[in-house]
This record gives structure tokens, sequence and C-alpha cells, in this order.
């Protein structure tokens, strides 16, 4: 399990440093890993929905921000990213 933790916690790091570079294709696999490793974790698959959104895949970004919002439906930042997708 801790080497599980520590591939996650690599993944969703270079998912945060490539989207902060701008560069979302690579974000976007990064936060694929984290996803796939730790599958019921929400940041990695909000990480994977904004990376989605900003490269302009919006059926599939609205997708996981729905799942999301299934999961918790208090999660605001998701429900305005879904608005977001529905303009």
């Amino acid at each position: 399990m801790a080497e599980v933790n520590q591939s996650y916690e690599a993944a969703m790091r270079r998912g945060r440093e490539f989207g902060a570079a701008g560069n979302w294709s690579k974000a976007l696999t990064e936060y694929i890993r984290a996803a796939q490793l730790i599958p019921t974790d929400i940041p990695a698959r909000y990480g994977l929905a904004m990376s989605l959104f900003k490269i302009g895949q919006l059926d599939q970004a609205q997708q996981q921000f729905q799942g999301i919002v299934r999961i918790q439906p208090q999660n605001t930042d998701t429900w305005q990213r879904l608005a977001e997708v529905y303009q």
C-alpha cells in the first residue's frame, strides 16, 4: 500500500505541476494515473475532470464532474465547473 500511495502522490504532484504550467494533456495523463491507483479519490478525479475540461473534452469532463457531485453533493467547486461545462 505504501508503494501505491507514493505513486499516487507523485502522479498528483506532476499533475498539479503540468496543470500550473498549462500543459493540460500531460496533467491529464498524470491524473488518470492517480485515479487508476486510487479510484475513489476525489482530488484525482477533480484533476482529471479539470484537465479534460481544459483540453475541450467537455462530454468526458461532464461525466467526471457528475461522478464527483454524486459522491460529494456539497462540493461547490465541482458544481461551479459543471455549470461551466453547460455554458
